[in-house]
């Protein structure tokens, strides 16, 4: 969303930028100037203390109006936090976990229609501006189990389909997997159906085909439909009858998640429990570029707090499940060998442990209960096989580094993170990499990287030639700011015309990473921006590398 207020920015950005503190300045200043006049043409009134409050520290101010198209949501957005938890929360005690949520709400707002179902990233883009009227203060609840039991045996009413086949079941005192994995209990249930008027309802799965502990993929088609629409009876009959929830629980607000991540920090723990926990796992003081991983988190509330409960009472993080092989992949298979009454959905952390999975079940269990624990985390991409990647902080040195788990068929190299790159405009699916040099780059400086995501904005302003003819010159003032100016780099690489220009970005990351490499590990990052450069090469038809 491009509001006329930015549009007005880049019309009055300079040709040429120099990329000095100064110029970055006068673009925050123009930037800030345009995106409170689009506020008063809509009638948003903010607080003059709350604009004085984002104003009074440069890397907040750089952060909130300086490098997004379109700054209003991050504005807004950290407004809106403050409204729902309190200007204490937000201005004082956690600054930079607000900003990582107000900025994280400018790609994508909560969904509305139930939690991310499988792979960090799958959110849908287009949010719509943060709600700043006046309201209450939230108070954070967790929402109760939603089931309504319903007496399947109430004489007061006709009986429908759901309450035959949940009295044949708890009748038995037995589950929809136990019928599905026999061959004499179906021809039973189909007997007992029939004589309750349904003899509609009619299941043949085999004897055994799909059990409790079935492993193996089913390999006929015609089998594997005839469970699938057992597994649909027995799961619509359990949500009907409230025996299972009839859908997921909604994803929190912005608002909520935050209250929840901040109420757990401020738990007063024990020092049993502190030590017990490893508490805590992350500062949620830590600059926003590192957060990012964590504010992204959808779970719903009730999902997360069986599992933080139980972490802070016993110390239990589970990450991992069990591994049930082949019939994993047809999920539909999977969910039929123990469908059974549960308190949670389909999606749901507490769902894949009792169903199990392969790797990309481990992977969802492993970044969403490291989330749930105050880490940022996400699954990861490998060559046929999921993993995670989290961010780690060093408590001795406080330096940040981000980490891979669960490798299986490469290591960094070959991993790709699910979670948004969200230090662009794109905010897509990266390379471990990128998100390793996100964390290198807040031990260096975190204010310093901020600039340079400003310093990219003003660069994107030029039209294609300018690019072009400032390339160079705009990656030399990025890397001199920080060596791991990422997104500024990869902008100046592809805005690049002629392979001088490229020898000159390549000679600027030789200067300015290349020291830094060795002592960070950053040996990959220098590969991999030496590949992108190679491939600008070849899109502008020269050779691979300069002699």
């Amino acid at each position: 969303m491009l509001i006329a207020a930015v549009i007005a920015v880049s019309a009055i950005a300079p040709p040429v930028p120099r990329w000095t503190d100064d110029a970055v300045r006068q673009h925050v200043t123009r930037a800030r100037a345009a995106t409170l006049d689009a506020c008063r043409e809509r009638g948003i009134s903010l607080p003059p203390d709350f604009v004085a409050w984002v104003d009074r520290d440069p890397a907040r101010r750089t952060a909130v109006y300086g490098w997004r198209p379109d700054p209003m949501p991050v504005l807004l957005g950290l407004r809106s936090l403050e409204i729902d938890l309190g200007t204490d929360t937000v201005r004082r005690d956690y600054p930079q976990l607000a900003l990582a949520f107000a900025i994280h709400g400018s790609y994508a707002a909560p969904r509305k229609d139930g939690a991310s179902p499988w792979n960090d990233g799958d959110a849908e883009r287009a949010a719509p501006l943060p709600d700043v009227s006046a309201r209450p203060k939230l108070v954070l609840g967790i929402p109760a189990d939603p089931r309504v039991r319903v007496d399947t045996k109430d004489a007061s009413r006709p009986l429908d389909r759901d309450d035959h086949v949940i009295n044949f079941l708890e009748d038995h005192a037995i589950v929809g997997a136990d019928v599905i994995a026999s061959a004499a209990l179906q021809r039973e249930f189909n007997a007992y159906m029939a004589a309750h008027g349904h003899p509609e309802v009619s299941i043949d799965c085999g004897d055994g085909a799909v059990r409790w502990n079935s492993t193996e993929a089913i390999a006929d088609a015609a089998l594997r439909e005839r469970i699938k629409a057992a597994h649909e009876l027995f799961h619509a009959a359990y949500r009907a009858k409230g025996r299972m929830p009839a859908e997921r629980d909604r994803a929190p607000t912005h608002a909520e998640s935050m209250a929840w991540f901040v109420r757990n920090d401020r738990a007063g723990l024990t020092p049993a429990q502190r030590q017990s926990m490893q508490w805590p796992r992350f500062p949620l003081n830590a600059p926003w570029p590192v957060l990012m991983m964590l504010v992204a988190d959808d779970q719903p509330l009730r999902e997360r707090e069986a599992i933080w409960t139980a972490f802070r009472d016993t110390g239990e993080l589970r990450t991992y499940g069990e591994y049930i092989d082949g019939i994993a992949q047809q999920f539909d298979m999977q969910s039929a060998r123990r469908v059974s009454p549960f308190p949670f959905s389909y999606g749901s952390i507490q769902m894949m442990w009792k169903d199990g999975g392969v790797c990309g079940t481990m992977g969802n269990i492993g970044a969403r209960t490291l989330r749930i624990a105050g880490v940022p985390a996400s699954t990861a991409g490998q060559p046929g096989h999921c993993a995670i990647v989290f961010m780690d902080c060093d408590r001795a040195s406080g330096r940040f580094a981000c980490k891979g788990g669960q490798y299986a068929s490469g290591g960094d190299e070959v991993t790709t993170v699910h979670a948004w790159w969200a230090y662009d405009d794109e905010a897509g699916r990266r390379p471990m990499v990128f998100h390793q040099a996100i964390a290198w780059a807040v031990n260096r400086d975190a204010e310093g990287f901020t600039k340079t995501l400003a310093m990219a904005r003003m660069f994107d302003a030029l039209p294609p030639q300018g690019r072009a003819e400032a390339s160079a010159d705009f990656a030399r003032a990025a890397l001199k700011e920080n060596p791991y100016a990422l997104p500024a780099v990869l902008a100046a690489i592809e805005a690049s015309g002629t392979p001088g220009q490229l020898d000159d970005i390549s000679k600027s990351l030789g200067e300015r990473l290349g020291p830094v490499v060795a002592a960070d590990g950053s040996t990959l990052l220098a590969k991999t921006l030496s590949d992108r450069i190679d491939e600008r090469r070849r899109k502008l038809g020269a050779s691979a590398r300069k002699p």
